[in-house]
């Protein structure tokens, strides 16, 4: 289609129409996102932060005030948005994870998530799936209050996506139909990533095989119809996995990103077809099965990732205003100690608008 909003930069918009493909599941206004963009400086990558933050920043007040006045719809609609408003807010910050705004912006939307998800019926549970030595993040959805086990779908996403976005791209959609629904965000992706540093991994088996072991914990999951769902990159992931679980009933890879390698040499000036044969024929050896004793050989441990940290010229967001007794508080991780704890609105602060750019991919 048409761009709507910037016309000369494909990633701005390809970005504005992932928020807006939120909207049917409650992840946006389809105003609050056209007002948004129109104040977003084209290709200026801390006027996007910037703008998606005040957005954000708006919208998860207007809930709390929704929240401390007795309107729990309203407010649980609020943070929702305001969840994944932040998330867009963060996109293109992805290149300095040192930026104090990235993890902030984050941070805030984790927060609003779990704010809404204490706010439905039945509620979402907040969980911490078991993985060699620590945990990944993640949530349960049920279809009622009887656990009675039922299908299930297993849901990640790929390279940017997080476990609160899956809400609105499947999630939901899954328990209206009657699915016990478990999401999460594995090694690389943003949960454990801010938290802990830790990186992706090709043996993705290594990752599926303890998120079906919890599953099958569950009273909710009928452990013969346990079905995995990968997005984006995680379209190559979950296929992956699933060539070597063979607990699982059936796969979906949503738009399976199939070579990598492919998709980052195609806009290189040159020969592309001369490029695609080199990065095949010097392809990493690693990327053979590889046992979770193997890979990967280093993983930082114990707060947040300093891998690739260069010193970022911003001021630091202000902090979150101290959590109140009507406020849902977010479930704190046993594996870091500045889990975000409400969604209070914070004050705005400046930014420099130099931050590098991001790919597109989730």
């Amino acid at each position: 289609m048409k761009p709507l909003l910037f016309p000369d930069n494909p990633q701005f918009w390809y970005e504005t129409l992932r928020s807006m493909s939120h909207i049917a599941y409650g992840g946006a206004d389809f105003g609050e996102v056209a007002s948004t963009g129109e104040r977003i400086e084209e290709g200026d990558h801390g006027s996007w932060h910037d703008e998606w933050r005040a957005t954000a920043d708006r919208v998860a007040g207007e809930a709390q005030q929704a929240l401390d006045a007795g309107h729990t719809i309203s407010a649980r609609d609020g943070f929702l948005r305001a969840s994944n408003y932040y998330r867009s807010a963060e996109f293109f910050l992805h290149g300095h994870p040192c930026d104090p705004r990235h993890d902030h912006a984050y941070d805030r939307s984790v927060a609003c998530f779990r704010a809404a998800a204490a706010l439905f019926t039945p509620r979402i549970e907040p969980v911490e799936i078991p993985y060699e030595g620590t945990t990944l993040p993640g949530y349960l959805y049920r279809a009622d209050t009887t656990k009675a086990p039922r299908p299930t779908l297993i849901m990640h996403s790929g390279f940017d996506g997080t476990a609160e976005e899956l809400h609105f791209s499947g999630a939901l959609a899954a328990v209206e139909r009657g699915y016990t629904v478990l999401t999460f965000d594995g090694p690389g992706q943003p949960g454990p990533r801010h938290r802990e540093g830790l990186l992706f991994r090709p043996d993705w088996e290594n990752v599926i095989t303890p998120v079906v072991d919890f599953a099958e914990s569950l009273p909710e999951v009928d452990n013969s119809r346990i079905a995995l769902l990968g997005s984006s990159m995680g379209g190559l992931l979950a296929p992956r996995a699933a060539a070597f679980e063979h607990r699982l009933a059936a796969l979906i890879a949503v738009d399976g990103v199939y070579d990598l390698g492919a998709i980052s040499v195609r806009h290189i000036p040159g020969d592309r077809e001369e490029a695609e044969r080199r990065l095949r024929a010097d392809s990493d050896p690693q990327l053979e099965p590889a046992s979770s004793s193997s890979w990967p050989p280093t993983r930082p441990r114990g707060g947040r990732s300093t891998t690739a940290c260069t010193p970022w010229a911003s001021t630091p967001p202000g902090p979150s205003a101290p959590p109140t007794s009507t406020t849902p508080s977010a479930t704190a991780s046993p594996n870091r100690s500045d889990a975000p704890r409400s969604c209070a609105t914070p004050p705005r602060t400046s930014s420099s608008r130099d931050s590098p750019g991001s790919s597109t991919t989730t």
